[in-house]
């Protein structure tokens, strides 16, 4: 198997085990132990913060109370009536539509104080809804122009308006409102202001305000393609126990089950999604989703023959088994795909000695290697293409035997 090309050195002492078994106990996953789903709303049921909390909290942490010595070091007046035309809310009647908003940015808030400008305060825009017989104003662009007014109102800089420290909420906020019976209107506002002349959105903003259009704002009439299709694959993953959630979810996205990549989302079918939903609970139930586990794995199913169901007792047990294996080399997905970075780095350099090394390997790279391994280690399943593999092999040596030695004895005992 291997060639005169080989030349590694074990450098990584691997125990004598079986690498297509696993003999761990398997997690029973809690519900209470998997991510928050902010997605799983009824219509009508909106998050919202109050524009009055979001100044207090401000003007009591820290970086408020730097922006305000700084503001006061720059010499600035500032004068509500200087203002541009507007419409009048005060802003104890405003709320933040969190849903369509991203969260709120002491920082940015800080920015804006200290090089404010009367004369460039935009409006602040606000959708106007009624909600059981009761009007509900939701701010759904500019929270950090509303917040400043606040702001500005709290610090005592609108005296000349009669506003004081301890009536700063009747602070008029200078609006642009849209009345509408529902929230389609906001996401729509909120994805076409957001879009390429502004800072890019994560995807999750993108892909929340796609499913809860479907979701909350018109679950049963029909809505654009995009929003019908994202929400379908929203309750394809929740049937699995996955949960997208933002990519900057530092309390979530490491759950059992939390998926950051919605991303990669974007052109599967319905099937595809089910396919590696169902391996992900199958063999990393107990895990958050790795990018690994998306397309890899949907490139997987596009190499088999045949039935693709788990239902085939056959493919069951071949997933279950390249599962086994990235447990017992690796311990992770993730962990995986690092390993197959450096190792075919290490091939590519000794296939080819005169070529620059690539930052990253091929898409098929991380596939190619798990089935290496899984053939050399006796496996038999038989029905799949494997004819890509032969892009990993340099007339006999291969990926494989790119890895530590000590790794190949193990795994090709």
């Amino acid at each position: 198997m291997a060639t005169t090309k080989l030349t590694q050195v074990s450098k990584t002492t691997y125990a004598s085990i079986d690498v297509s078994k696993w003999t761990g106990a398997k997690t029973k996953v809690k519900k209470s132990e998997r991510p928050v789903n902010v997605l799983d709303k009824k219509p009508g049921e909106h998050d919202a913060a109050t524009l009055q909390s979001l100044v207090e909290g401000f003007v009591a942490d820290p970086i408020g109370k730097v922006a305000l010595k700084n503001f006061k070091a720059s010499k600035q007046v500032v004068h509500y009536s200087s203002l541009a035309c507007y419409q009048e809310i005060e802003l104890k009647f405003l709320l933040s539509a969190l849903a369509v908003q991203r969260p709120l940015s002491y920082r940015h808030v800080k920015n804006i104080t200290e090089v404010y400008d009367e004369k460039k305060i935009q409006y602040v825009n606000v959708l106007k809804i009624k909600i059981k017989g009761k009007y509900y104003y939701y701010v759904i662009d500019g929270q950090h122009t509303a917040v400043t007014y606040g702001v500005f109102a709290k610090w005592g800089y609108f005296s000349d308006m009669g506003i004081t420290d301890t009536t700063w909420t009747d602070v008029k906020v200078k609006c642009q409102v849209v009345e509408f019976d529902n929230f389609m209107f906001a996401r729509e506002h909120f994805l076409g202001i957001n879009g390429d002349d502004k800072l890019k959105l994560a995807a999750f903003d993108r892909w929340k305000n796609y499913v809860l259009a479907k979701r909350m704002d018109s679950p049963s009439a029909p809505t654009k393609d995009k929003y019908e299709d994202s929400f379908t694959q929203q309750e394809i993953l929740e049937s699995y126990n996955i949960i997208p959630v933002h990519e900057k979810d530092d309390e979530n996205i490491d759950k059992p089950g939390a998926f950051p990549r919605v991303d990669l989302l974007k052109d599967l079918t319905e099937e595809e999604v089910h396919w590696f939903a169902a391996i992900h609970q199958l063999n990393w139930d107990d895990r958050a989703v790795d990018s690994f586990e998306v397309l890899p794995m949907v490139n997987l199913r596009h190499k088999i023959k045949g039935a693709k169901t788990l239902d085939n007792v056959a493919l069951k047990t071949f997933i279950v088994t390249l599962g086994n294996i990235i447990k017992n080399v690796t311990g992770s997905p993730a962990k995986f795909k690092t390993l197959t970075e450096r190792t075919y780095k290490e091939w590519f350099k000794i296939v080819n000695p005169n070529d620059k090394v690539p930052t990253s390997p091929p898409a098929d790279a991380s596939l190619a290697l798990l089935l290496m391994m899984y053939y050399e280690n006796g496996g038999q399943f038989t029905s799949i293409s494997k004819s890509f593999i032969d892009d990993f092999d340099d007339q006999g040596y291969t990926m494989f035997h790119a890895l530590d030695q000590s790794l190949q004895d193990m795994i090709a005992p």
